[in-house]
Parts: C-alpha cells; sequence; structure tokens
C-alpha cells in the first residue's frame, strides 16, 4: 500500500501506541522504522499508571502474562538517608509498577500493530512530502508512501523537527545520561529500584530481570562525565555491552503538530530519566493523537480544533511533569543551576 490515513515514522512505544489508536479507530496505518534493532535506552522501569493505558491498548494481558518484575515504590537516598516512596493504594490495593526491557515491551506492542493489519516497513526515511503547502507522506530510500496525516515518533532522532526547522526551547542546564546493563547474582539482594543522590548528579540502579541490572548515571556537568563507570552496587557482576551516553536536556519543540503531522514521545519532548515517565508519557501523547486524528477523519473536527487540544494538552502535561522534576532537583544536596535557563514553563 502506497497510501494510507496514517504513516508513522518510529516503532518505540509512542510509535507503536498511536498506530495501534489509529486502528482501533477504523484508520489504516502504516509504521516505518529504519531497520529492526534491539532497543538499548533508559526506561525499562514503568509507573502503574502505565496498567490502565495496556489496557486501551489491548496488551493487558500479553504484559502480565510475562510474568515480568513487579514493585510496590522506589527506594530515594536523596539527603543521605535511604527511604521507600511506595506508589500508593487504592481500595487497599498496592499499586505495582513493571520492569519490562524495552526490547519486549516494543515486541508486544509490535505484535498488536500487526494483530490490527497495521504494516510495518524497514526503510530510512530521506523527508516529508508536502503538497499545497501540507505534509501528505513521507520519501524513503525505496519508495514514496501518501498519507492524510504523517506522525513523527522517531524519538532522539527527531526527523520531522529538522526537515521542517522547528525551533526548540531549553529549559535546563546541559544534563547527560550515561546507562549500561550488568548480568550476574548478587550475594545481598539490594533494595531496587533505587536512586541515589551524588555529586554533580545521581544514580539509578534497578533488576529488571532474575540476573540483569539496568543503571543510570545523570551528569549536569560534563566534564565530570567517568567513562567506564559501573555503580558500586553492580561493580562485581558482567558488563552486558557498552556503556552509552544521551543527552537528556529538558527541552520542548514549539509546535507539536501542524498541517498534516503530528509529533509524539521524545521526538517532541524530553525531560531527563529521573522524571520515571518516559514510556507512559510517550505512550499517552501516541493514544492522545490517534484519538485526535479519528475525531478529524471519521468524527468532522477541524484540523485546528484536534492541533489546538494537543498543544494544550501536551504542553499543559510537560509543565507538570517538569515543576515537579524540578522541584525533586532543588532538594538535592548539589543542585544543578537553572539561573539562566528559560523556566517561564515551569511556573
Amino acid at each position: 500500500m502506497s497510501r494510507v490515513d496514517v504513516i508513522v515514522v518510529g516503532a518505540g512505544p509512542a510509535g507503536c501506541a498511536a498506530a495501534i489508536s489509529c486502528l482501533q479507530g477504523g484508520l489504516t496505518c502504516m509504521i516505518i522504522n529504519r531497520e529492526q534493532t534491539i532497543w538499548h535506552q533508559p526506561g525499562e522501569t514503568l509507573h502503574p499508571g502505565i496498567e490502565s493505558l495496556f489496557q486501551q491498548l489491548g496488551v493487558d494481558q500479553r504484559v502480565n502474562n510475562s510474568n515480568f518484575f513487579r514493585h510496590e515504590g522506589i527506594w530515594i537516598k536523596w539527603n543521605h538517608e535511604l527511604k521507600f516512596s511506595p506508589y500508593g493504594k487504592v481500595n487497599d490495593k498496592s499499586w505495582f509498577g513493571y520492569q519490562i526491557p524495552r526490547i519486549d515491551l516494543n515486541t508486544i506492542l509490535l505484535n498488536r500493530v500487526i494483530e490490527l493489519g497495521g504494516i510495518i516497513l524497514e526503510e530510512r526515511v530521506s523527508e516529508a512530502i508536502f503538497l499545497n503547502q501540507k505534509v501528505q507522506g513521507i520519501r524513503t530510500e525505496k519508495n514514496d508512501y501518501f498519507s492524510t496525516y504523517v506522525i513523527d515518533a522517531s524519538g532522539y532522532h527527531r526527523w520531522l523537527i529538522k526537515d521542517l526547522k522547528i525551533p526548540v526551547d531549553i529549559y535546563s542546564p546541559p544534563l547527560l545520561a550515561q546507562f549500561g546493563y550488568s548480568h550476574g547474582i548478587l550475594n545481598s539482594e539490594l533494595p531496587f529500584p533505587q536512586i541515589e543522590a551524588v555529586n554533580h548528579g545521581w544514580i539509578w540502579s534497578a533488576k529488571i530481570t532474575s540476573s540483569v541490572y539496568a543503571w543510570i548515571r545523570l551528569y549536569w556537568e560534563k566534564s565530570k562525565l567517568i567513562r567506564e563507570f559501573v555503580p558500586d552496587v553492580l561493580i562485581n557482576l558482567e558488563t552486558i555491552g557498552r556503556t552509552r551516553t544521551i543527552d537528556v536536556t529538558w527541552r520542548l519543540n514549539r509546535r507539536l503538530c501542524g498541517n498534516g503531522f503530528f509529533i509524539v514521545g521524545d521526538a517532541a519532548s524530553i525531560l531527563d530519566p529521573a522524571a520515571s515517565s518516559g514510556v507512559l508519557h510517550s505512550i499517552m501523547s501516541g493514544i492522545m493523537v490517534g484519538y485526535l486524528i479519528h475525531a478529524n477523519l471519521r468524527r468532522g473536527l477541524s484540523e485546528e480544533v484536534v492541533g489546538k487540544y494537543y498543544t494544550d494538552w501536551y504542553r499543559e502535561y510537560f509543565s507538570k511533569r517538569s515543576k515537579g522534576l524540578l522541584s525533586f532537583y532543588l532538594e538535592h544536596f548539589n543542585p544543578p543551576a537553572w539561573n539562566n535557563y528559560n523556566t517561564a514553563i515551569l511556573t
């Protein structure tokens, strides 16, 4: 099929959620992903609120049948004292988060896309196709594909933002997240998942399978980066793969949608992993865009109305998440300096 209702670029949680939402509404949808890769990036620890989103996407049974690790909260060592922060309860029933390796989550979501009749292509996107000043498809290295809407879910690649030259506003000092994985058995069962304040940043560690641990080291001074870093609690375990570093400076696109396009997930904004809601936010934005495209194409709401709704919703959500994270950071014994950065949206 060279023409569909919706083309999604990117097969991560945001892209898959957008595709599933569109397909559930009876729209035709195609996902174009650069190539089949293993998704190694921070984000295995998922907030309990994601369970209702799994239900909306129709993958809750598959997730629960996979017996992923569950946890009632997070251990926090922010001011030299280790404390447990539970997620809370509903009707005396504790909330449990998930520990889901990213490749497993993406596989579950992609299988759901296929089940609903979605098309998945592994091609490299070159540029957007414009007709009458409207995005109406994409050009890949192999073909041209046309659609009524294009959704950029390309994450850190942000291909459409670059193609359309959309300005990006910065809301924090430069932040770098270094992350890696370790394999083995610890001699003692330590409290996981855990975040600990350290000089110039923090360290996160989590047990994601019976013998695999994930860790993140965040720096707010690039000069302090330690190339061969491994957390002390995991120092005696085998390192899996190489340590990676990504830029997680807070940023938000000035435009989140436009004539024929929407931008979702990490392609639209970035907050560092301490927000602990990156995957949840990505899936939420994908589902939201699917609903809004359906409202435009099947229920007659104008593109202007659905675009304004999405922009207002997204910016309010970004503001809420970033304000909470900023308050958390200001309690750090050596917080980063926000003085020279735009904090208007945070107040």
